[in-house]
């Protein structure tokens, strides 16, 4: 591995360090509660099931994975931190190709 990779993934350590540090209680919409939970769990299953305990709903029923994947996974969700959204879409591509962890 050249210094040039190291010091990028170095980068990418602190930003995902910055993001984790953010508490869900500042995010707003569901979109971003979202988000940022997938940012600390890595799983879309886990991400339903905390919405669902918190007694958030769709359409009258509860959350599935299919869901968390299709907002994680749409390009034209907005969320207040763009940041965040950018790491978590390349984490969740990451996971979908079966490529292991984002770091």
């Amino acid at each position: 591995m050249k210094i040039e990779e190291i010091n990028e993934k170095i980068k990418d350590l602190n930003k995902y360090k910055k993001l984790l540090k953010m508490e869900i209680k500042e995010f707003a919409n569901i979109e971003e509660i979202m988000f940022k939970k997938y940012l600390e769990v890595e799983s879309v299953t886990k991400v339903a099931k905390y919405l669902n305990e918190l007694g958030y709903r769709i359409n009258n029923r509860k959350y599935i994975a299919n869901d968390i994947s299709g907002v994680i996974a749409n390009k034209n969700v907005v969320i207040e931190s763009k940041e965040l959204k950018s790491v978590v879409y390349k984490i969740f591509q990451i996971h979908k190709k079966g490529r292991g962890t984002f770091l």
